[in-house]
Order: C-alpha cells, then structure tokens, then sequence
C-alpha cells in the first residue's frame, strides 16, 4: 500500500479564495483554489529568512504548491504584494489549529507594552474598487511632472533585488534591496510627461528620477499604493488593560507568522 493511501484526503481538499483584486488585473481571474500546507511544505517555509534577497521566489513558489495558480495560468509572481499577503495570511487560517496571533503592542498614551490577541478570522478583508483601472496617473505639480503608476507586483521586489545583486558584481552597492522604496517605485512607473510631453527613461534613471524628488512629491506615489491597498484589513482597535486609553492600531506579521508548527520537542 502507498503511503498516501494511508492519508485521508479530506484534510488537504482545495478550498475556494476570492483574490481581494478581484480578478481586475489579471485578466478576470478573481478566485483561486487553495489548501491546507504539508508538512514537507512547512519545512521550506522555515528555510526562509525574512529580509532575504530570495524571500519573494521562495513565496511564490510556496503559494505555486498550495494553490491552483499555475493551472489557471496565473504566475504567483505577477501577484499584487497585497495578493500575495491574503493568500499566505489564509494559508495559515486554514494550516493551523488557532486562528489567532499574538502581538505586543506599545501604547502611545501610556507607552506600556501589552499583549494583543488578533483574531485572524474577525480580519475584514478590503477589495479593489469595482471601477479601478491601471496605470493611473500621478500628477507631480512641483516639478511639472505627470507619472503612469500601477500597484507594486510580487517580480517588482525580485527584479529590484537581481538590480542589487548586479551593481554589487559591478562594486557598487546599493544597500538593502527590501528598503530601496526608490528601486521599487521606479518599477511601477509606466510613463512619464514633462509639461504634457512624453519622456522616455530607463529603470536606472527612473530610480535617479526617485532619489532626486521632494519627499512631498515622492510620498504622493507612495500614498497612491495606500490608496489602493487590498487585503486583510491589519488594523484593529485596542484598548490599552494600563491606562485603558482607546487606540486603532496597525500591526505587522513576523516570521512565525506563516509557520505551521510552532516548537518542536525532541
């Protein structure tokens, strides 16, 4: 008998995922099939160090696994970030036992830090609006400038890191690739007007083009991927047990986040 005769199939049956994009930017697929995680998949995702130049092809090909994106024709790296959270946020819904995540949160009243429990399944999920097209335009008034700007996809943090990984085999480094938002933004410029006219620009003067705005100006590309943000909603309320001061907080996901097992005894 083979060993996955032995298994019951029930526990890894594919389950439907409505993509918070709602299928507006990849050609109308607006749901995916997902399951649980193996074991054997558990062990890869714990081979991922978070920060690390191959975090977002290790993802994809963790979510390429799980999902039935590649026999919908969709590559888990064309994924919107904001996906490609909602999809591992749910992965871990459905992996494991407790839906729920503890955080440490610093009250901004009292400055005492407390524990929080999120409730993964009380997590409000945003969508993209209904009328949302790209690329959209970005005015830059100070410096006459209007931008073509679409969301950042899941490539635009890999072809950011293989930009790195090329200027340092050249002896030039750029510093850290996941904090290079100039590197990132200059992805997701498809067009540029000076007073109306059309420019033509490379990436690497793009991310010149980046480094040399205003912040005011640069922020307005910034709060244009905010406005547009899709996905699990990671606010929640709080109220501080110290002072019991009432807060809206946002809150990140570590590492431990996306495994399944959380210690394991000898």
């Amino acid at each position: 008998m083979k060993v996955t005769d032995l298994l019951n199939n029930v526990a890894l049956e594919f389950s439907d995922f409505e993509l918070p994009s709602k299928g507006k930017l990849y050609n109308g697929i607006s749901s995916i099939k997902i399951r649980p995680t193996k074991t054997t998949e558990e062990k890869f995702l714990r081979t991922i160090a978070k920060g690390s130049s191959d975090l977002n092809e290790k993802l994809s090909r963790y979510l390429g696994a799980i999902t039935n994106l590649s026999e919908i024709g969709l590559d888990p790296t064309q994924l919107t970030v904001a996906d490609q959270l909602a999809i591992l946020i749910y992965s871990r819904i459905i992996s494991k036992d407790t839906v729920t995540y503890p955080i440490d949160v610093t009250c901004s009243s009292c400055g005492k830090v407390s524990k929080k429990v999120i409730n993964l399944m009380e997590l409000n999920k945003i969508y993209l609006p209904d009328d949302y097209e790209e690329p959209q335009e970005v005015p830059l008034p100070l410096h006459d400038l209007t931008l073509g700007v679409r969301l950042v996809r899941v490539k635009d943090h890999m072809d950011v890191a293989d930009y790195h990984r090329t200027m340092r085999s050249a002896n030039v480094d750029l510093g850290d690739s996941e904090s290079d938002y100039e590197g990132l933004y200059a992805r997701v410029i498809t067009s540029i007007k000076k007073n109306g006219e059309e420019v033509t620009l490379g990436y690497s003067d793009k991310r010149e083009l980046m480094l040399n705005l205003d912040a005011r100006s640069f922020n307005l590309i910034s709060e244009y991927q905010d406005k547009y943000y899709h996905g699990y909603d990671l606010q929640v309320d709080f109220q501080c047990p110290h002072c019991l001061d009432k807060d809206k907080i946002s809150f990140e996901l570590g590492a431990d986040f996306f495994f399944t097992i959380t210690s394991i005894n000898a």
